[in-house]
């Protein structure tokens, strides 16, 4: 009994004494944002054998790292970024940037731009780590499958450092300085007249060809574009000279070191292109109208072996659209097989107008029409693009017969087989674009003929999205009426079901809003001609004529596992479209009960089941596979681990930690996530995201922020790292703060989005607060736009929660129903009548809809303090929604404050206007939650005169003063 007794009172002592060397994690604060890392920038050599990442903080200089696969280590690169692995994997390039130390120092000195620090290349052997870099590097290229070459071009060079003065000589001057101090200057014999280039075509200048083995160089001289085949073995290049003797398009033969004149003379020489397959060139030029203005271009075309090019296509053949010159700012494309040649043509540009007398004073109007099919402050926003507008025409090389492909009357046309189709599909939407303001349109489908250049109608009023298949042959479209996939045979136009047999679900069940059924996922095609639809939860074959019954090669287990699969596909470097059908296919899955990810393998036309390669409680991404190997990194993380680099193979048998962002966060107590599942007020099943500290105690009492917008549970592994917000709380700094966050879903009922915020939200809050771990008297409620929307109706519906924050909240729809949308220029109409307010109808279908859901009218019941945030340069929510709520609370004695980022968008994009509402955030939920200080802005408010000055953060000290 004596050693009983003894060895307990032996563990009390040790006791205290064991837990005195644990190491006490701090909270998280405002101050560590700037340090905090992010990993981006991955890329995988061809053959598998190295890696590269980046880690850059939110301010400051960041490190490019890349790693042996074999080792699985990595060596940094301090400020590297761009990385580009070389076709043979020997070496990689890459970018380095200078220290933002050195910048800013430059910046503050107001040193010229050629006098601040540059950009240099960096070229590593990966085989002896050994790197050579080239300084003050503006641009460089690595062709697409290098030959071992590339191309830069330098910075302008620094100014010379200023001379030290000499001290002047006091000897009395010669008389020849005297002689010469008395004559007359002599007179400079004026210059010959030089030949003047357009303003538009500037001198080139100095491009370098590098050798990446052996570093031997090719300097060109007044280059004004350069490209590379795509082999890399020869670049294409225009020269611009500032007499116009050398202007031309040069081929260089890089093995050869032979240059072959392409054209030549005094022009411009643009667009280039070299097509892939014959080394076929395409360009445009002025040389033959090269004095008249504005500038016409005639398209030329040069094959390998040419002495020069020929003209294809100019302004005045008669296939090109009446009243249409050729244009140098569109693209130019070759058809796959090189076969045909699209280029831009449109009306001939504008003399620029005469600029206005200064002195005379004219009005400066905006005349809105009813008649205008798009509302002005949209056509102000477009202006641009419709004075730059193109309309693409095809010149078919063997036959030089060119046709306009499109017209003002049908602007976007794609033609099928990568150009190379007889068909060609086109969507006009302008019969209808007025209605767009406000309902859910449809678009008149054309099918554009290339051997006749005719154009007839498919589809009047077609609601449904579509796409031609890669053959060119089928359009392929989601009836959502018909709920079936339907294939139309373009020469014939006969529409088959190809989709039929099919009884679940194929359209998106989740999707809410009050439109017309959209399809689950996206239509992919397979390289035999069949394609591949998803339902809810698995995937299905179908044919692509529908002479074969559909097939559902996932075998059902999405639906019976409740989970979803999809399809992770990789570029194909054989030329073929589609994915390769006769090749087992990664499917990505998401467990919709837990939200556990993973990957599985399948084949497309296999008998065996999806088989799992990896599945687990963490978020997983495939962030590339290696061209020529098995090898692959991904990315893996959770909301307590960073979403690290791991390099595995296609088995996924082995995933090996390569990178480590932010050891720091060892040192913090952070959070951890886990999924709520509860009934809503309508026994409708709900899930949502519970975010409690690292250091959770299930014995004590906590204050609780409910954030949400509308579907947050498939976020539950997200990673979310320290960093000001744009708008919304940071759930990871409200954690470790000793806060818990729930995140709610919210489904929604056409007409009454509140209600169905207020059945999901409150029923949510009730299931965690039934936990018995949440202080019930200290909860907060937090959202912007949407969520801010839902945060003012909320808190004039409830007494539950006792702080709100509400960013860029609508309180008034009848008001912003028909508001403008600054950053597109579109009215809000839509967005209440059949878009995320789901209203249903018009204010005048449903005008006590529009009143009922508005909180402005409910001002009265409001009853919880709220923080507002209102930006006067809001892109999104008009900024007078912010001020009548706030008014109307100020004018019935509510407690709130409104903050205005003077000048800052809808989401703030300026990081000291995001640390400053991370501070306010924190101290407002702070002082309602946790009975923290009260600062002196909430107190007293920050008066206008001490604006910039008097932030207010500070307590305010007890006793007054």
């Amino acid at each position: 009994m004596r050693r009983i007794r003894y060895i307990a009172f032996t563990l009390l002592i040790a006791l205290p004494a064991a837990f005195a060397f644990q190491t006490v994690k701090k909270p998280l604060t405002h101050d560590v944002y700037d340090s905090w890392k992010a990993l981006a920038g991955t890329a995988i050599s061809r053959n598998g054998a190295n890696f590269a990442y980046t880690i850059n903080p939110q301010v400051g200089d960041g490190n490019l790292f890349v790693g042996d696969s074999n080792s699985k280590t990595s060596k940094p690169y301090p400020r590297g970024t761009a990385l580009r692995f070389t076709t043979d994997s020997n070496f990689a390039l890459f970018t380095t940037v200078p220290s933002k130390a050195d910048v800013d120092k430059a910046k503050k000195e107001k040193k010229a731009a050629k006098d601040q620090p540059k950009n240099s290349l960096s070229i590593l052997n990966l085989a002896t780590g050994t790197v050579v870099s080239i300084e003050r590097v503006k641009t460089w290229r690595l062709p697409t499958k290098d030959s071992g070459w590339f191309a830069y071009q330098l910075d302008e060079a620094p100014s010379p450092p200023a001379p030290t003065p000499a001290k002047p000589e006091t000897k009395p001057p010669s008389d020849s300085e005297v002689q010469g101090a008395n004559q007359e200057p002599k007179k400079e014999e004026p210059k010959k007249d030089e030949p003047k280039k357009k303003k538009e075509h500037a001198v080139g200048s100095e491009w370098i060809l590098r050798k990446i083995d052996d570093a031997t160089e090719v300097k060109l001289t007044d280059v004004g574009d350069l490209l590379f085949n795509d082999a890399g073995s020869a670049a294409v290049y225009s020269v611009s000279d500032k007499t116009g003797e050398k202007d031309g398009l040069y081929w260089l033969d890089l093995a050869a070191n032979r240059t072959t004149t392409i054209a030549s003379g005094k022009a411009q020489y643009k667009n280039a292109i070299v097509h892939k397959g014959t080394g076929r060139v395409a360009f445009l030029t002025d040389r033959d109208r090269y004095e008249k203005d504005p500038s016409e271009f005639a398209l030329h075309i040069w094959n390998t072996g040419n002495s020069k090019s020929k003209e294809v296509a100019a302004d005045g053949n008669a296939s090109i659209g009446k009243d249409f010159v050729v244009l140098s700012r569109g693209s130019l494309r070759f058809s796959f097989s090189g076969n045909r040649v699209f280029f831009a043509t449109g009306t001939k540009p504008l003399p620029e107008p005469k600029p206005a007398d200064p002195d005379e004073e004219k009005a400066v109007v905006d005349v809105w029409a009813w008649t205008d099919k798009v509302l002005m402050p949209q056509q102000l926003l477009q202006t641009t693009t419709e004075k730059n507008r193109t309309y693409e025409a095809m010149l078919d090389v063997a036959t030089g017969k060119v046709t306009q492909v499109e017209n003002v009357a049908l602007k976007n046309v794609t033609i099928g087989n990568r150009g190379d189709g007889r068909y060609g599909i086109a969507n006009d939407d302008d019969p209808y674009r007025a209605a767009s303001s406000w309902t859910e349109t449809p678009n008149d489908v054309y099918v554009f003929d290339t051997q006749s250049g005719s154009t007839s109608l498919l589809r009047k009023a077609f609601y449904d999205n579509g796409s031609l298949n890669p053959a060119g042959t089928h359009f392929v479209y989601f009836d959502g009426e018909a709920k079936h996939y339907m294939s139309v045979e373009l020469s014939s136009g006969k529409t088959v079901n190809v989709s039929a047999g099919i009884t679940v679900p194929l359209w998106d069940t989740t999707d809410d809003h009050p439109i017309r059924l959209t399809p689950a996922g996206p239509v992919q095609y397979l390289d035999n001609g069949d394609l591949v639809v998803s339902d809810s939860r698995d995937l299905w074959v179908l044919s692509i004529d529908g002479s074969k019954r559909p097939t559902c090669f996932t075998d059902g287990m999405g639906r019976f596992q409740n989970w979803t699969f999809s399809i992770q596909a990789f570029p194909r470097e054989d030329d073929v479209v589609g994915l390769n059908s006769k090749q087992p296919v990664l499917l990505r899955v998401l467990n919709q009960d837990t939200m556990a990810n993973g990957v599985f393998v399948d084949q497309f036309y296999g008998k065996d089941s999806p088989k799992s390669l990896v599945m687990g409680n963490f978020s997983f991404v495939i962030s590339g596979k290696a061209a020529d190997s098995n090898e692959m990194l991904v990315r893996k993380g959770s909301f307590s681990d960073y979403p690290e680099l791991f390099v595995t193979d296609t088995s996924f048998a082995n995933l090996t930690k390569v990178s480590d962002t932010n050891p720091q966060q060892k040192d913090y107590n952070w959070g951890k996530s886990e999924l709520v599942n509860w009934l809503s007020a309508d026994g409708v099943p709900l899930k949502g995201t519970l975010i409690k500290p690292e250091d959770f105690d299930p014995g004590k009492k906590y204050p609780m922020i409910v954030y949400f917008y509308e579907i947050s549970s498939t976020d539950l592994h997200q990673h979310r790292v320290p960093s000001p917000s744009a708008s919304t709380i940071n759930p990871t700094m409200f954690a470790s703060n000793g806060y818990l966050v729930f995140m709610p879903d919210i489904p929604y009922t056409i007409g009454y989005p509140g209600e169905s915020a207020e059945k999901a939200i409150i029923s949510g809050t009730l299931e965690v607060i039934r936990r018995g771990y949440v202080d019930s008297k200290r909860i907060g409620i937090q959202g912007q736009s949407w969520g801010g929307y839902q945060v003012m109706h909320l808190i004039t519906r409830t007494k539950l929660y006792a702080a709100a924050g509400a960013g860029a909240a609508v309180s008034n729809m009848t008001s912003a129903y028909g508001g403008i949308r600054l950053g597109s220029g579109l009215v809000r109409q839509f967005q209440y009548e059949v878009g995320q307010s789901r209203i249903g109808g018009s204010i005048w279908d449903f005008p006590l809809r529009y009143l009922e859901n508005s909180p402005l009218f409910y001002a009265d019941k409001v009853q919880t303090p709220v923080l507002m945030m209102n930006n006067d340069a809001d892109d999104a929510v008009p900024f007078q929604q912010g001020v009548e709520m706030f008014t109307a609370l100020r004018r019935l004695g509510k407690t709130a404050w409104m903050l205005n980022y003077n000048g800052d968008k809808h989401n703030l994009s300026k990081r000291p206007n995001q640390k400053d509402l991370s501070m306010r955030l924190h101290q407002f939920f702070d002082y309602y939650l946790k009975d923290g200080p009260l600062p002196k802005w909430m107190a007293e408010g920050v008066p206008a005169i001490q604006k910039g000055q008097n932030f207010g953060f500070e307590p305010v000290k007890k006793g007054g003063g």
